[in-house]
């Protein structure tokens, strides 16, 4: 008789063992994934911080940031020239992202050509 209710207790605290090393391995596997959540999230962060960093690392040669360069080739290779006034600005304004510097660039092209399609009124040409 005791070898049974040995048995019984040692076939109970093995059940009861199970059942904690499942809770156990279950808490793990809720930690692993709450973790590679984590890993996930500051691996973007990272990657964000990365962008940002490039976007506002000057070129040594031209005092320009990255996505002014970019824009700046990209109108090279399309070979529309760009007036140095404007690409002197670029380096004081410091735009950090390659849309705003192609708004900035269309907006001063806008703005020169109708400056330089104005005429004298009438009255300037009867005084020469």
């Amino acid at each position: 008789m005791n070898i049974i209710y040995f048995l019984v207790i040692a076939l109970f605290l093995f059940f009861i063992g199970l059942f904690i090393a499942s809770q156990i391995v279950r808490v793990n596997h809720e930690e692993a994934e709450r973790l590679n959540n984590l890993i996930d999230a500051k691996r973007s962060e990272l990657a964000k911080l990365e962008k940002e960093i490039q976007a506002k690392t000057l070129d040594r040669t031209t005092a320009l940031n990255q996505p002014s360069l970019n824009v700046l080739n990209m109108y090279d290779k399309t070979g529309i020239k760009i007036p140095i006034d404007i690409i002197e600005e670029l380096g004081y304004l410091n735009l950090s992202n390659e849309q705003d510097v192609l708004a900035y660039i269309e907006n001063q092209r806008q703005f020169w050509k109708l400056e330089c399609t104005k005429k004298p009124f009438k009255q300037f040409d009867e005084i020469i």
